[in-house]
């Protein structure tokens, strides 16, 4: 099974990668080099999968990429400003923080990987342990294939429950794989380790009504734009 090609069963996923030549060589069980979608500066692959339905969007700068996959109402030049200013993988979280839409963020700062969903997880990130690499993707699945993983039989017999209270909601359905909080960043060094840092707090409760209400209808105008922008090819 470690050797079979993982294709997602024919659905759109992405997978990112730590930027060393054992997970390198992961990318090959996912396709090959037709199927990477973004590579570190190194040349090594980044991020590896099928975006069907989705945007991709990159920008690039020195030892520096980013990449955001989903809906978002950016362009590459802005993507390449956002790749300039990073001086830490830390930094790509402003991309989430000042982009409107629902996306996924990715990047690559000499070699150490930032990956970011949706605050409110309607967009989500998954991530297990394949030999000594921390592998990331938005498809539990995907990444139990990739690592062979068994069901969390635990786990089914909850989402046999006919009301799913939160967290159990959250919790994977194969053992090894770990959902990632959606106010959460994972950092994975070029070693292969990883470490989760907060990108998203609550907004703060002293906002009025008014104020409150215009932030809300300025959000609002940004997210349509960024489901009708034409500023990004899909994938």
């Amino acid at each position: 099974m470690q050797n079979a090609v993982v294709n997602g069963n024919g659905r759109s996923y992405v997978v990112a990668l730590p930027d060393n030549d054992a997970a390198a060589s992961i990318a090959d069980r996912l396709g090959g080099p037709e199927r990477v979608l973004a590579s570190h500066v190194s040349g090594r692959p980044l991020l590896v999968g099928t975006l069907s339905g989705n945007r991709l969007i990159s920008g690039s700068a020195d030892e520096t990429c980013v990449s955001v996959v989903g809906q978002c109402a950016v362009t590459q030049e802005e993507m390449n400003r956002y790749a300039a200013r990073a001086s830490a993988p830390t930094d790509f979280s402003r991309v989430q923080l000042q982009c409107s839409g629902s996306f996924l963020t990715f990047g690559s700062y000499q070699g150490n990987v930032y990956a970011s969903g949706q605050a409110l997880e309607t967009r989500r990130l998954w991530w297990c342990s394949i030999g000594e690499n921390t592998v990331i993707s938005d498809r539990a699945d995907v990444l139990a294939e990739l690592a062979d993983l068994a069901f969390d039989e635990t786990a089914i017999a909850l989402r046999l429950l006919p009301v799913q209270p939160h967290p159990i909601d959250q919790i994977g359905l194969w053992s090894g794989v770990q959902p990632l909080p959606g106010d959460q960043a994972l950092l994975v060094g070029q070693d292969g380790e990883s470490r989760r840092i907060t990108w998203w707090n609550m907004p703060s409760e002293d906002v009025d009504l008014q104020n409150g209400a215009v932030a809300f209808r300025d959000a609002l105008e940004k997210a349509v734009t960024s489901r009708t922008a034409g500023n990004a090819s899909s994938v």
